[in-house]
């Protein structure tokens, strides 16, 4: 259960997510409210820290990437991102590029699941290759994301 009076989150943080949230509503591209999008990004930044500023300015694509990312991938329960998804704008921590290529190589993937599974056609494919660019990543001392806070 997710402890909700010990996240951590600054005030400047908070206002920061506000303000995401509040560009999520007006673009009407998740047809959630705004606190349930506020929420969920709180927790994907406790989870994973987001360098929100350049968030909140994003191109519409990479905005529209993370929001609807997180939302798909946040497990509500445990306030962890799972299924390997990682925000375009999560804080950069030092990468090797072969690391930085095989993160790419894994959004990518994500993508190619999530688009199979909406049109009904076979992913395990994906999903198998998805797991083993996961374990190559593990390999070379990678995290998935930045460690959390």
């Amino acid at each position: 259960m997710i402890d909700w009076t010990n996240l951590g989150t600054t005030r400047e943080e908070l206002l920061a997510i506000h303000a995401i949230a509040g560009r999520a509503v007006k673009e009407k591209i998740t047809g959630r409210d705004f606190l349930s999008i506020a929420m969920d990004i709180e927790l994907a930044h406790t989870d994973h820290p987001l360098e929100l500023s350049a968030l909140l300015e994003a191109p519409d694509n990479d905005f529209w990437h993370d929001i609807m990312g997180i939302i798909r991938n946040l497990n509500r329960n445990t306030g962890k991102i799972e299924n390997c998804f990682c925000p375009r704008y999560a804080l950069k921590i030092n990468k090797t590029k072969e690391q930085e290529d095989i993160i790419r190589a894994m959004n990518k993937k994500m993508d190619e699941v999530h688009d199979a599974k909406k049109c009904g056609l076979p992913y395990l494919k994906h999903e198998i290759e998805l797991q083993e660019l996961e374990a190559r990543l593990v390999e070379l001392g990678g995290k998935r994301f930045a460690e959390p806070r």
